[in-house]
């Protein structure tokens, strides 16, 4: 570093004019800094700097990701669904029945002011499961009874 000191900004020794408003005075009188396309030579004279040309053109190209939608609120899974679903894997006959009565209260949970409630899935495997001990049920009771009473 030499010991000059570095220059100014340029168009530092532009004096500040307050800019006319649409009432033909300054806004406020605050002063805004004008654009003067002339300079000083030496002799001292304003004169019109044909080097300078003004020409701002920005084109500013940002690649912005919207934001991940927010998670929806889920409504509380059906606790007879759970029940019912429990039952069907001990595959107990009274899952088909919770089963059913759970998919009326997940249907109904629906209409306006319900408090939507999940578990259609969850009840209907349960409903699947328990017809299917239904029909287990029966098929080994017909089967032991044969066996007793010797009927073929």
């Amino acid at each position: 570093m030499s010991g000059e000191q570095p220059e100014g900004p340029v168009g530092a020794d532009v004096p500040l004019r307050p800019r006319p408003s649409s009432l033909g005075h300054a806004a406020a009188g605050h002063p805004v800094t004008a654009v003067d396309r002339t300079h000083a030579d030496p002799a001292g004279s304003q004169q019109p700097d044909p080097d300078i040309d003004i020409d701002i053109d920005i084109d500013i190209d940002i690649d912005i990701d919207p934001a991940p939608p927010l998670p929806v609120p889920r409504g509380p899974l059906n606790a007879l669904a759970v029940t019912s679903l429990v039952l069907g894997l001990l595959l107990s006959p009274l899952a088909a029945l919770f089963g059913h009565i759970a998919l009326g209260q997940i249907r109904r949970s629906r209409r306006a002011g319900g408090r939507l409630e999940r578990g259609r899935r969850v009840a209907g495997t349960a409903i699947v499961l328990g017809w299917l001990g239904l029909v287990a049920y029966l098929v080994i009771g017909a089967a032991v009874w044969v066996a007793l009473t010797g009927v073929a």
